[in-house]
């Protein structure tokens, strides 16, 4: 697949469980198919994540990955300084880490993590990647809004919530949680019923 990654972050949507030893994983080529690293996600009873060609074994996330099953992937390259990998997960940032002699096991990282991000594949052995997305390049949009395949912002569907910007998708809200059609501008928008009312900043449970 042609992406380039250097310049555009890599969207990937998973609805794995924790425990199910589902994976994501995606390699990185430049256009003459050198590979380049790679990064996989493993749902076991923690999630975990392993930079290939950096890393020699699986690293827990430094933050709590949210608690949902439906998950939205957003992986970035920062090559302003250096070689830096960050991830998001439904908004949420768990990790930004610098490759350096410090952070990979992987004695050569640098000579494969520094060529071009051209081309991506996900491997037949990918059991957890329902589908990647393009990041489109007109943006931001405001919260409670996704940016659609025209580039254009459109409202997040009744119980779904973005946080805006390029996001080209929202997310299910939490445990049957519901929002208005374009209020959900965060998880916290998102709220239980039947039984819950929401009222300001507070849920409270009707007997």
């Amino acid at each position: 697949i042609d992406y380039d990654l250097d310049n555009n972050p890599l969207w990937i949507k998973t609805d794995s469980e924790l425990g199910s030893e589902e994976k994501v994983r995606v390699d990185f080529y430049n256009s003459d198919w050198d590979w380049a690293g790679g990064i996989h996600i493993w749902f076991g009873n923690t999630l975990q994540y392993w930079l290939d060609g950096c890393s020699t074994y699986w690293k827990v996330f430094s933050t709590t990955p949210p608690i949902t099953v439906d998950k939205v992937w957003k992986i970035t390259l920062d090559k302003t300084a250096d070689i830096r990998v960050i991830i998001h997960c439904n908004g949420v940032e768990l990790l930004d880490v610098l490759l350096s002699e410090e952070n990979c096991e992987y004695d050569d990282w640098r000579y494969y993590w520094s060529r071009t991000f051209e081309r991506i594949i996900f491997w037949d052995y990918d059991t957890a990647s329902d589908f990647y997305i393009v990041e489109k390049p007109n943006g931001p949009c405001p919260a409670g809004k996704y940016l659609d395949q025209q580039s254009e912002c459109q409202d997040c569907s009744a119980d779904q919530w973005s946080r805006g910007g390029n996001s080209p998708m929202c997310t299910k809200c939490p445990n049957g949680g519901i929002v208005e059609t374009g209020k959900g501008t965060s998880e916290e928008d998102c709220w239980q019923a039947p039984g819950k009312i929401k009222c300001s900043k507070m849920l409270i449970l009707l007997e």
